[in-house]
């Protein structure tokens, strides 16, 4: 996915939040994210919620297209500085990247903010996120790896593949939907 932003945006959400865009873009490495369209009469506004490090995020963000190939940026954030209560041992989850120590220290400090002191006025409050969808905007990890396939496989995914989308992405989602199949079956056997 391919973020875009505004300089003076991100240069002046970072002195109002104390958050950078290159960290709170974390949110969508979250595959456990919430997501909700907002109604805000400037366009199509999301607010997307998941934790980063210990710290659960508000991120207000455009999206170009709303479907799964969309691309998408950052226009305004909010955090709420507070780690989400636990019961038992947290989860373990990790982002697709690793935090930098400037990434830590702001999450530190945002984590360290009383309530009060979290400005939230460029964020409409919403209170029911029942229609939220989950990891709408989450892409998982890409590995890069030599594979050797027969011609004739690799040509027929050249030949029926859409001129918006390269041919490795339709061999990746037909990798993946079969994944999914096995998975399913394997459930209900167990069942």
């Amino acid at each position: 996915m391919r973020w875009t932003w505004d300089p003076d945006k991100a240069a002046a959400n970072r002195v109002k939040h104390g958050l950078s865009f290159e960290t709170a873009i974390l949110v969508f490495d979250d595959p456990l994210h919430a997501s909700k369209p907002d109604p805000h009469p400037d366009g199509d506004r999301w607010h997307t919620i998941a934790l980063v490090g210990p710290v659960l995020l508000l991120v207000i963000h455009t999206c170009r297209k709303l479907n799964r190939k969309q691309a998408s940026r950052s226009a305004a954030l909010s955090a709420r500085g507070r780690p989400p209560p636990t019961r038992g041992k947290p989860m373990k989850k990790e982002t697709s990247k690793r935090l930098t120590r400037q990434q830590l220290a702001e999450l530190k400090l945002l984590a360290a903010l009383p309530d009060s002191a979290i400005d939230t006025s460029d964020a409409a409050e919403v209170l029911d996120w029942s229609g939220a969808k989950r990891g709408l905007f989450y892409r998982p990890v890409k590995q890069q790896l030599t594979l050797r396939l027969d011609a004739d496989v690799v040509a027929w995914f050249k030949s029926h593949t859409k001129s918006n989308e390269g041919y490795q992405t339709r061999i990746n989602r037909a990798l993946r939907e079969y994944v999914q199949g096995q998975a399913s079956k394997s459930r209900r056997s167990r069942a």
